[in-house]
C-alpha cells in the first residue's frame, strides 16, 4: 500500500516493509511529541504574549484547530502502542500514512490562515519540508503529495485571501515543495539502499553461520552444532525426564572402497548415505556427519528400545541399498546409547561408541543396543 516494494528484490520485500514500519513507528512518536509541544506553546502564546494572529479575523479558528490537533496528536500518540502490537501490517500503514497527511494539510490550513494578515509561509515551509522528513513513502507518492498540497494552498489563497496570484507568494509555494520533493528522493533512495544492503549483508552472514555448522559433502550438520543441540536436548531431559537416545554409525570397511575405488567413489557413498539417514529420521532428530565415514542421529524423545527399531530399519536399508559404484554390498554397524542421570553429551556418545565397537568386533552389519 502505502509502503511500496515493488522494485525491491522478491526475497527483501516483507522485512523491507517491516523495517520502514518500525522506523515509521518511531517518527510518529516524535511527530505526535511535536505538534502536541508547538500547539500548547501557541495557545499560551495567544494567552499571555499577543502576536500579530491575536488580530486576525479568524483567532478563534486559530484556537480551535491548535485545540483540536493537540487533543488527536495525544490520542494517536496512547494508542500508539497498541497499533504496534495489534493492528496487522496494512492497518499500521494505512494508520501512520493518514495520521502524517492530516498534519500535512493542517500545517497548510495554518499557513493559509497566517496568509489573511500577513505573507509569512513559515507554516508552509513546516508542512512541505515536514512531509520529506516523516512520510515513509516513495519519491513519487511523496512527489504526488506535494503537488495536492500546492493545489490546496493556491485555491485556499483564491477563496481566503486577496493575494492568489502576487508574484511574492507564487514563486515561494512552488519552490519550497521542490525542495522538499528533492530532499524526499534522496532521502528514499538513500533508504532504499542502506537496508538493501543490510538485508544483502545479513543473509551473507546467515549463510556464513550455516556453512559453519554444515559438512560440506554431505549437507548434514557438523560436530559444531551437534554439541549445541545435544546440550540443549539435556536440559530439556533434565526438566522433563523425557528420554533421548543417540546412533552413532560406522560404514563397514569404507577404507576399502576408498582405496579401490577411488575417493571420489566414497564421497558419493558418504552423500547416499546421508540420505538415506536423513530420510528415515524424523524432523525433529539430528542428523550429523561426526567424522569421516562416521554418522551421528539424535532422537529427542525416545528411548532404547524404540532407537534400536529405527536403527535396524537403517542397517537393513542401507544393506538393501544398490551403490553403483561398490560391487560388493555397503552395510553399516551402529552403537545406541540412551541418556542417564550422570550423562553429559560426551558421555552418551561414548557409550554410543563402545556399543558400536562391540558390534565392529561382533563380525560389523549390526546394531547393538
Amino acid at each position: 500500500m502505502w509502503l511500496p516494494a515493488d522494485d525491491i528484490p522478491l526475497g527483501y520485500r516483507l522485512l523491507f516493509k517491516n523495517k520502514l514500519l518500525d522506523e515509521y513507528h518511531i517518527k510518529m512518536k516524535l511527530l505526535t511529541f511535536v505538534v502536541i509541544l508547538f500547539n500548547s506553546l501557541y495557545l499560551l502564546q495567544f494567552r499571555f504574549f499577543p502576536g500579530k494572529e491575536n488580530q486576525s479575523p479568524y483567532l478563534s479558528v486559530y484556537n480551535i484547530l491548535f485545540v483540536i490537533f493537540a487533543v488527536i496528536s495525544l490520542l494517536f500518540r496512547l494508542v500508539l502502542p497498541l497499533i504496534e502490537s495489534k493492528a496487522s501490517v496494512k492497518m499500521r500503514e494505512t494508520l501512520y500514512f493518514g495520521f502524517t497527511l492530516l498534519i500535512f494539510y493542517y500545517c497548510l490550513s495554518l499557513s493559509l490562515l497566517d496568509m489573511v494578515i500577513s505573507v509569512d509561509f513559515s507554516a508552509y515551509v513546516i508542512a512541505t519540508f515536514g512531509l520529506a522528513l516523516f512520510q515513509q513513502t516513495s519519491y513519487r507518492r511523496t512527489l504526488l503529495i506535494l503537488c495536492s498540497g500546492v493545489l490546496f494552498f493556491l485555491a485556499g489563497l483564491l477563496l481566503f485571501t486577496e493575494r492568489s496570484w502576487e508574484e511574492g507568494l507564487i514563486m515561494p509555494t512552488f519552490i519550497f515543495p521542490l525542495f522538499a520533493a528533492t530532499i524526499a528522493r534522496g532521502m528514499w533512495i538513500s533508504k532504499k539502499n542502506e537496508l538493501l544492503l543490510t538485508f544483502e549483508l545479513e543473509e551473507k552472514n546467515r549463510e556464513l553461520k550455516d556453512a559453519s555448522l554444515k559438512d560440506a559433502l554431505t549437507g548434514l550438520s557438523n560436530r559444531r552444532y551437534l554439541m549445541d543441540f545435544i546440550s540443549h536436548e539435556i536440559a530439556g531431559y533434565r526438566r522433563t525426564g523425557s528420554p533421548l537416545s543417540v546412533l552413532l554409525i560406522d560404514v563397514d570397511h569404507f577404507k576399502k572402497i576408498n582405496d579401490s575405488l577411488g575417493h571420489a567413489a566414497g564421497d558419493r557413498v558418504l552423500r547416499e548415505i546421508a540420505r538415506i539417514l536423513s530420510d528415515f529420521s524424523r524432523e525433529r532428530d539430528l542428523v550429523v556427519r561426526y567424522g569421516g565415514e562416521e554418522f551421528l542421529i539424535v532422537c529427542p524423545e525416545t528411548g532404547e528400545e524404540n532407537a534400536c527399531l529405527l536403527g535396524q530399519r537403517i542397517r537393513s536399508a542401507i544393506e538393501g541399498t544398490s551403490f553403483p559404484d561398490v560391487p560388493w554390498t555397503v552395510t553399516v554397524t551402529i552403537g545406541i546409547g540412551e541418556i542417564t542421570s550422570r550423562d553429559d553429551g560426551n558421555s552418551l556418545i561414548n557409550r554410543a561408541d563402545q556399543r558400536l565397537y562391540m558390534g565392529k568386533r561382533q563380525g560389523r552389519n549390526l546394531c547393538v543396543c
